[in-house]
């Protein structure tokens, strides 16, 4: 799922108080030549870093795309459109599933200069203004914005809002994870 950056960034600002930042993130959505201020550019940073660390840590991006090895054995990372977090599985052209090694740099395979479908997961890049921040449909844009407000207030020397940000994020993503784990059919027990 994709949302519009400044969305986000706007909910973070009012959450924080900062009725300054969220007229500007509310400005800036029709504008296209726009100067950030310093801000405004943290917390564009910790919209993105929320994003990133939930795809880490919480509700992976899964994605696949066809790679090329080179005379090596090797699928470089530099040569995927995402930036690999976790690689899950690899298929040859054929779709047989492949025995393959990760490296830091690259993935080795059996076969040079051939194609794979590699199933892996994926952490979101780093958007500018009037962009769109990838990230899980489970996880709502408040809470994207808890994680903005923590990461924000810590970078900003609020330590104390910090924490209380950071515990709301925390059980925010806890509790929804909570939720995904326990969803299962309640059968109705009929008696006689």
């Amino acid at each position: 799922m994709e949302t519009l950056v400044n969305d986000i960034a706007k909910t973070a600002s009012k959450l924080l108080g900062r009725d300054d930042l969220a007229a500007f993130f509310e400005g800036a959505e029709d504008a296209e030549n726009v100067v950030v201020g310093a801000d405004a550019q943290l917390m564009l940073t910790s919209v993105c870093l929320s994003a990133q660390e939930i795809a880490e840590e919480y509700f992976p991006l899964e994605t696949n795309e066809t790679v090329n090895s080179d005379e090596y054995c090797r699928l470089n990372f530099s040569d995927f459109d995402g930036k690999v977090h976790k690689v899950i599985a690899v298929y040859d052209s054929t779709g047989e599933s492949c025995t393959f090694r990760t490296f830091d740099d690259f993935i080795k395979v059996s076969a040079p200069n051939a194609a794979y479908v590699v199933y892996y997961d994926k952490v979101p890049d780093v958007v500018g203004i009037n962009e769109n921040v990838e990230h899980s449909a489970k996880v709502s844009d408040r809470i994207l914005a808890y994680g903005a407000c923590s990461h924000f207030c810590l970078c900003s020397l609020l330590y104390t809002e910090a924490r209380m940000w950071s515990d709301r994020y925390s059980d925010a993503l806890d509790q929804l994870r909570f939720e995904q784990n326990n969803k299962r059919k309640v059968r109705k027990k009929w008696r006689v």
